[in-house]
């Protein structure tokens, strides 16, 4: 099983504190700093960042990126903290905290099915 942290925000939001260099705002994948094996890309306005929290093989890590750029970001004007997981039951979505808050599961990392995810996680936050 790996886990990966997902964000996105609007382009120039505080966020982009995380960046040792101005981002490159040409669609593909860059490393975010020199220290980390996190990368980031803009598109339309949002910037998505992306870092594996556990081992997973490069050749999933370049599926994942590829699978999360093909679905694009989510539409919304908010910050979106999200943990990325895949097992042997397939792709899961769970809010950054609290770290114990139940997962979404995914059919596939398509942009319509992390956006359904995506909604029910913040439908469920919003619930008395």
């Amino acid at each position: 099983m790996w886990q990966v942290e997902y964000e996105q925000c609007p382009r120039g939001h505080t966020w982009e504190f995380k960046f040792d260099h101005i981002p490159l705002d040409d669609g593909r994948w860059h490393p975010v700093n020199r220290d980390l094996r996190a990368v980031y890309r803009v598109d339309h306005d949002a910037i998505q960042y992306c870092a594996p929290l556990t081992e997973m093989p490069e050749e999933e890590w370049r599926v994942l990126l590829n699978d999360l750029k093909v679905a694009g970001p989510i539409p919304t004007h908010r910050e979106v903290h999200l943990l990325l997981e895949y097992s042997n039951d397939g792709y899961k979505v769970r809010p950054a905290a609290p770290p114990d808050a139940p997962a979404v599961a995914l059919a596939a990392l398509t942009g319509p099915d992390l956006t359904a995810a995506y909604h029910k996680l913040r439908r469920r936050e919003s619930a008395p």
